[in-house]
């Protein structure tokens, strides 16, 4: 893993620790008998910018650690990912 990953991982471990980045609520318009059919799921969203000069960073993978499934970020450095609801992930970031 490179020093811009570690750096990405570590921001966002204190952004999650201290309550600042938090799942998205469940919709209140799910019946009972749709959450019991399908698993209960998170989804965040945001923005992957350069530690050094701020600059969005396109085509910027984002992944939950342990999940195969993950997304890139597109022309304006944005992305949303959504993953199974766990009490806590961690989101790896990666750019080369």
């Amino acid at each position: 893993m490179n020093r811009r990953a570690c750096a990405y991982i570590a921001v966002l471990s204190l952004l999650l620790l201290s309550g600042i980045l938090r799942p998205a609520p469940a919709r209140a318009d799910v019946s009972q008998s749709d959450q019991t059919a399908s698993p209960a799921r998170s989804t965040l969203s945001g923005t992957v910018t350069g530690r050094s000069d701020g600059e969005v960073l396109i085509g910027a993978h984002v992944h939950v650690l342990g999940i195969e499934t993950g997304t890139t970020t597109n022309e304006y450095g944005f992305y949303s990912l959504s993953f199974p609801a766990a009490d806590s992930v961690t989101i790896v970031y990666s750019y080369t």
